[in-house]
């Protein structure tokens, strides 16, 4: 069996666990109505996907394309 000190480090390792994995995950998804961009230096930006029916960021778009 289990002493109660054993049992509070594995509870709170797991939940160390669980947190990083939680923040990985929520990282890696943009919100809904989004959109993310990754630079080629991996730097990663969220935009609203209202901003593509603006002139200037599709002009701002098309010149980093180039």
């Amino acid at each position: 069996m289990f002493d109660t000190k054993n049992l509070f480090k594995i509870a709170r390792k797991s939940q160390e666990i669980a947190t990083v994995r939680r923040k990985s995950i929520a990282s890696t998804k943009a919100e809904k109505g989004h959109f993310v961009v990754y630079t080629l230096d991996g730097r990663r930006f969220v935009f609203p996907l209202t901003h593509l029916k603006t002139y200037i960021f599709r002009e701002l778009l098309t010149m980093s394309e180039e």
